[in-house]
């Protein structure tokens, strides 16, 4: 089968094949996921920097970046191929089995993640052009992403705006194509938080005060100090829709550094090149112990549009946003002669924090630990699948909006 062939490639996940892959394209294969948790703390880097809270899906970014490599063609899919999973290309088997691994973790994360997440994903494309209809439904099928045509000449923006619900995306007359995700992440707290009734002060990273409603409660959670990053780290359960033998939990990670220390210091801490191993014993809870805590952390939504090319571009990515590349498609008819130029990868992206439980008489908290978020913070939102665990939503808070 020709990877040319989408009618064939598409079939592949219809009929569910049981197919022999070999182990050294599954070892690879499993390698180059691994690699994009690299790539998307990197990301994580760079974002700090800009001094503002945000919040990103790392889940949406890896999704959107295979859709790229099934996208695109040539020296632009090595780049992409060579950059974010650290392999030259994918051969045939490769790259459906990418597919393959990419689809169960959207699948097991959303269906069990349905009361606390959406997740969309958008390609936009000139209206001249013609994706497959095999591509379109495979895109749809197996990475949740929805192809919309519109022309790039004219109003492009707005009726970007009118498909995705938002009002916020420009886009350039230039471009003849455009990613967008747009996802929302509402923890359904495992044990039950309730909202506190009078306003409490948390401590901006610009030394304002912000004054907000705290979310509360007390229960058994992970916790213990991360001492090269100088910060508490506690895990908080969450439910999920339905539970199955792959899913094992998913949790809210909370990243408190110490007073003294800048909320920057915890993601600038690694000066190595490859960061995998600091971050991912960050996110291994499972060295800390179970303790009796009192949890307070402030009700808060943030919600966050982020245009990725620049730090994709600072991370060495460039030839499918520049028309010198005369980037070509794979999934689309009659292009030898077109340079397709992608606008921009945009996310956007809303976490909010929410009470679950009503006003109950508070508890005696003299004999528990206290974990008190009322300072900068990182969170992440991580899900166990197969034994790894993989981050779906990540962000930092520096500063709250309501001040007085």
């Amino acid at each position: 089968m020709s990877l040319s062939n989408p009618t064939l490639l598409f079939r592949l996940y219809e009929e569910e094949i049981e197919r022999s892959i070999s182990p050294r394209s599954e070892t690879k294969i499993n390698g180059a996921i691994d690699y994009t948790f690299n790539y998307n703390m990197k990301l994580l880097h760079l974002f700090t920097k800009t001094g503002q809270s945000f919040a990103i899906s790392p889940l949406a970014m890896t999704t959107s970046f295979v859709s790229l490599i099934v996208t695109f063609s040539d020296k632009t899919r090595k780049q992409l191929c060579r950059s974010i999973f650290n392999i030259d290309d994918l051969n045939e088997e490769e790259e459906n089995l990418m597919l393959q691994q990419t689809n169960l973790h959207l699948d097991l994360i959303l269906r069990n993640a349905t009361d606390s997440m959406d997740f969309n994903l958008f390609l936009f494309i000139d209206e001249e052009y013609d994706i497959f209809p095999e591509y379109e439904k495979l895109f749809a099928e197996t990475l949740r992403m929805q192809v919309k045509y519109i022309n790039f000449r004219s109003n492009a923006s707005q009726q970007i705006n009118q498909l995705i619900g938002q009002d916020e995306i420009t886009v350039s007359t230039e471009a003849n194509m455009l990613l967008v995700g747009v996802t929302a992440f509402s923890p359904f707290w495992r044990k039950r938080l309730q909202k506190s009734e009078d306003l409490l002060a948390f401590h901006n990273e610009d030394s304002t005060i912000s004054f907000t409603r705290f979310l509360y409660g007390r229960g058994i959670y992970r916790i213990g100090r991360d001492q090269k990053f100088k910060c508490t780290v506690l895990e908080m359960r969450l439910e999920c829709h339905q539970m199955r033998m792959e899913w094992q939990n998913m949790s809210v990670v909370f990243y408190l550094p110490d007073e003294e220390m800048d909320i920057n210091s915890i993601s600038q801490a690694s000066k190595n090149e490859c960061i995998c191993e600091d971050i991912s014993r960050m996110i291994d809870t499972s060295s800390f112990p179970f303790e009796d805590v009192c949890v307070w952390i402030p009700e808060f939504r943030l919600h966050t549009k982020e245009n990725m090319k620049p730090f994709i571009r600072e991370l060495g990515i460039n030839l499918m946003f520049d028309s010198e590349s005369k980037n070509r498609l794979r999934v689309a008819k009659d292009t030898s002669s077109q340079c397709f130029i992608l606008d921009d990868i945009v996310q956007i992206c809303t976490f909010e924090t929410k009470a679950n439980a009503v006003k109950q008489e508070d508890e005696d908290i003299d004999d528990c630990s206290l974990f008190i978020c009322n300072r900068p913070f990182m969170f992440a939102v991580t899900a166990v699948i197969r034994g790894n665990k993989v981050i779906i939503y990540q962000g930092l808070i520096n500063k709250l909006l309501t001040q007085y």
